[in-house]
């Protein structure tokens, strides 16, 4: 799982989660997809946050094109937390919106042999995993949390991330449940885990502003 970044293994888990229907993420799971980009960029040293815990830019953002898309709204960009940067993005307020870190995360993987577009469905792009590739990383992140080894930071806020999607439940047996959450505890003083459980909140609060604007236009229009 090391050729993966946390964006890229948050992706393929995501799509074999879905099996014969993996497709282009919905507006949740690309939220979370986003989020795991933000976790590449706070791993890397790329951003880091001040007093006020706005994010700035610390260092170039490396050569991933969505990582450096969302480095370049940082820089050009007013100071924001954590928080109104997430939502910036998926209340669609960037010219490069969501959709242009999740397209470049499935373009990265397409690149490097992961997964292979085969068609659109009724509204979404359809995927292929490639099995070999894809096999070996999900054993590789299964063993990781099943033997009681060291696990790394990294693969510690995948954890977490996969977990609070509900993605984490499809790549372990109904047994072995009790036993992820139980590596799921020890993970619970990760400095990444109170910036993980942010995604849901505001993807809760851009949709109750998306409920109320919809209800709005039906109401006085």
């Amino acid at each position: 799982m090391d050729a993966l970044s946390i964006a890229q293994a948050y992706a393929v888990f995501l799509l074999y989660s879905q099996g014969e229907k993996a497709a282009y993420p919905d507006n949740t799971q690309s939220g979370y997809i986003l989020m795991a980009a933000f976790l590449e960029l706070f791993f890397s040293g790329a951003i880091e946050t001040d007093k006020k815990q706005r994010i700035r830019l610390h260092t170039p953002p490396g050569s991933k094109k969505y990582l450096q898309a969302i480095g370049e709204e940082i820089a050009d960009g007013p100071p924001r937390t954590l928080g109104g940067w997430l939502e910036y993005y998926l209340s669609g307020f960037s010219d490069k919106d969501i959709h242009t870190v999740v397209c470049g995360v499935l373009d990265s993987l397409q690149e490097e042999g992961w997964l292979h577009p085969k068609g659109k469905g009724l509204f979404r792009t359809k995927y292929t995993l490639e099995p070999g590739k894809t096999q070996q990383a999900v054993e590789d992140f299964r063993i990781a949390l099943l033997h009681g080894g060291r696990v790394g930071s990294q693969t510690q806020a995948l954890a977490l991330l996969l977990h609070q999607s509900g993605v984490l439940r499809a790549l372990f047996s109904h047994e072995e449940e009790k036993k992820v959450q139980a590596r799921l505890e020890d993970f619970q003083d990760h400095p990444m885990r109170r910036p993980i459980a942010l995604i849901q909140k505001v993807l809760d609060h851009c949709d109750t502003e998306a409920a109320f604007l919809n209800w709005q236009m039906n109401e006085f229009y």
